[in-house]
């Protein structure tokens, strides 16, 4: 038996595109900041490893800060 996939219930598209999955539509949480930065994801489409780990750490970093200040309240 196979591992449930990670973006299941993603629906399938022809490419990556601004805060899409690899292979998925593009992702809206409804929350404007997140959406803004999953936007990102989308930037370096058909660039090299280096520009992709780049937006990876940049995403990562927003994402958390933005977790914080929920937190904080």
């Amino acid at each position: 038996m196979s591992e449930p996939s990670v973006h299941a219930g993603v629906p399938a598209g022809p490419g990556v595109g601004a805060g899409a999955v690899p292979g998925g539509e593009a992702v809206r949480t409804g929350v404007p900041e997140v959406d803004e930065v999953l936007a990102r994801l989308g930037e370096p489409d058909g660039a090299g490893a280096e520009q992709w780990a780049e937006v990876y750490e940049d995403v990562h970093a927003r994402l958390a800060a933005t977790l914080a200040a929920l937190d904080r309240g």
